[in-house]
């Protein structure tokens, strides 16, 4: 299944243009060891990612998650929400393009996604025309010999509510230049 709509990492592609046509935010870049001196910071806002019928059906499919609530149009219509609703999980699938634009991490030989607490869906998000980006900022960080485990809160903001659509916390394994995992601490 092609998915051309899915979001680019590449800065390049398009002249460091996003999909809107305008220019990708400045990230962030953060050394890996220095990231306990970053606790507390907050790294900007992305761009605005636009929900659509046909992306959220395509979500769907790969999923198989075909709910009313995301792909019934018109039974959707009569649900306290008024329309189709994008699944929580394709909200939460966009983190790492999201995560892309304002985060550049160096002196890394890896890294790797750890998982992610405390995970809120905290409004519906329009399947047709719906908008969120991310806020991110570096929450904690646990050293290790080898490099560290970064937590980040992320929030996923929906254009026109006060609530935002997602909140959760988001870990990161770094490993510092020429270390390799081999008894990976975690």
């Amino acid at each position: 299944m092609s998915l051309g709509w899915w979001p680019s990492a590449n800065f390049e592609h398009e002249g460091g243009r996003g999909p809107s046509g305008r220019p990708y935010i400045m990230p962030t870049t953060i050394n890996v060891g220095t990231f306990s001196d970053r606790i507390g910071d907050h790294l900007g806002f992305t761009d605005w990612f636009e929900f659509t019928q046909d992306k959220t059906d395509q979500f769907a499919d790969l999923t198989d998650d075909h709910g009313w609530p995301h792909v019934d149009v018109a039974r959707s219509q009569d649900s306290p929400i008024g329309g189709t609703v994008a699944h929580g999980f394709f909200v939460l699938s966009l983190f790492m393009h999201f995560w892309n634009q304002l985060v550049v991490v160096e002196q890394k030989s890896l890294l790797l996604f750890y998982g992610m607490n405390r995970v809120r869906i905290t409004s519906p998000v329009p399947a047709e025309g719906g908008r969120i980006r991310l806020g991110l900022e570096v929450a904690s960080v646990k050293k290790y010999e080898d490099g560290e485990l970064v937590t980040y809160n992320a929030t996923f903001e929906l254009e026109g509510s006060e609530k935002p659509a997602c909140v959760a916390e988001v870990m990161f394994r770094y490993w510092r230049e020429g270390m390799f995992p081999g008894n990976v601490s975690v």
